[in-house]
């Protein structure tokens, strides 16, 4: 009845009926399949849980003291200042297609540290700055980790790939339980819903393609643009808004002509569309 139905709407939030209802049964993976892993903030969550680990600033129990942790080799503060100089280091021979360079985590990391570095540390930088500071043990298993995490990062897998990527994830899922949380009921809270969300990524990838294919990066990237586009600073809701909508348009009439080569030219305030047919 209405009564309830309104009660409903208060508890979720939900008042018109969601997007995702308009998407055809026959063309879509239905939920909860077409629901993706988000693999940017998921390397944001490893990451944060990895650090807060070798700085032995993660919460721990009354009794499990973080210096008696063999991993926590970041905790001491001439180590952890001597390894964000040499991340900062690191930072000037890396490319420039590699974007933003990370800072000094030392120095930055509760300020300045954007997703971006966080990943390009520890997927990048870190397996090679911590080589001979971790422990063996604990090494080894964060390069499992970040070979295979790296190969779920491509836009374009091998069909090989991904089975060989899920035996090691898994084996890094298990090790890490081992070596970290040690089946002792104190750290239990150790292994997060990251650890067991990434033995998810190849299942998710056979299912939808590329993981990297639908992260947030895209809708961050698409943010940013549509800001940089807001030209009525009185009215910039409705400004963006706007420009949302052309958006919307010109996919609509490319996806129309998805068989056409089309080309813009902009002359005289004008926007004329060539279209050449292929034969």
């Amino acid at each position: 009845n209405q009564t309830q139905w309104d009660k409903k709407k208060t508890e979720t939030g939900l008042t018109k009926p969601p997007l995702i209802l308009a998407l055809s049964p026959a063309r879509s993976l239905g939920v909860p399949l077409c629901m993706t892993t988000d693999i940017m903030h998921l390397a944001g969550n490893i990451s944060n849980l990895l650090i807060s680990l070798w700085c032995g600033t993660f919460d721990h129990a009354v009794d499990d003291n973080p210096a008696n942790w063999p991993w926590a080799v970041l905790s001491n503060e001439e180590v952890w200042r001597a390894h964000g100089n040499a991340v900062e280091h690191a930072g000037h021979f890396l490319p420039s297609s590699y974007d933003h360079k990370p800072h000094n985590i030392a120095e930055k990391i509760n300020t300045q540290y954007k997703t971006w570095e966080f990943q390009l540390y520890i997927f990048g930088l870190a397996p090679i700055l911590l080589y001979g500071i971790l422990p063996p043990i604990h090494w080894e298993n964060y390069c499992k980790l970040v070979c295979r995490f790296q190969i779920m990062c491509q836009s374009t897998l091998m069909k090989e790939e991904p089975l060989n990527a899920h035996a090691l994830l898994c084996s890094w899922e298990h090790e890490f339980e081992l070596t970290y949380y040690k089946l002792c009921k104190s750290r239990i809270h150790f292994v997060q819903p990251c650890i067991h969300q990434v033995t998810h990524l190849v299942s998710e990838a056979i299912h939808k393609g590329p993981p990297i294919c639908y992260a947030q990066w895209t809708m961050e990237h698409t943010i940013g643009n549509l800001g940089e586009q807001i030209r009525q600073p009185s009215k910039p809701f409705a400004n963006l808004s706007h420009e949302g909508v052309q958006w919307c348009q010109v996919n609509s009439l490319l996806s129309i002509m998805c068989n056409r080569s089309v080309f813009f030219f902009l002359s005289n305030q004008r926007l004329d569309c060539v279209l050449s047919y292929r034969t």
